[in-house]
């Protein structure tokens, strides 16, 4: 997962960078670096832009990462509740 915080519009970089950490994992996986557990996994980038750009769109889709832009991430919370997200210190 990626977090940012922009303001408008978010670009193809947000994508390309959680891509290019997938791709080192997977090199890293194949050297016997990391164990595969068994879980599968979806890479995401959250923003608090308003839309992502094209190219970010078509990156993310090539690659089958989920783009979250602000009010989608807003919408996600609200329909789980926020309460227990809090913790007590």
């Amino acid at each position: 997962m990626q977090a940012k915080f922009h303001r408008g519009t978010t670009g193809a970089t947000a994508a390309e960078q959680i891509i290019a950490y997938l791709d080192h994992k997977e090199i890293l996986a194949t050297d016997g670096n990391a164990a595969d557990d068994g879980y599968s996994r979806i890479a995401w980038v959250v923003s608090t832009c308003d839309q992502f750009s094209k190219e970010c769109y078509a990156r993310a889709s090539e690659e089958n990462v989920m783009l979250i832009d602000g009010k989608r991430f807003v919408e996600l919370l609200l329909n789980v509740g926020i309460e227990g997200l809090a913790t007590d210190v």
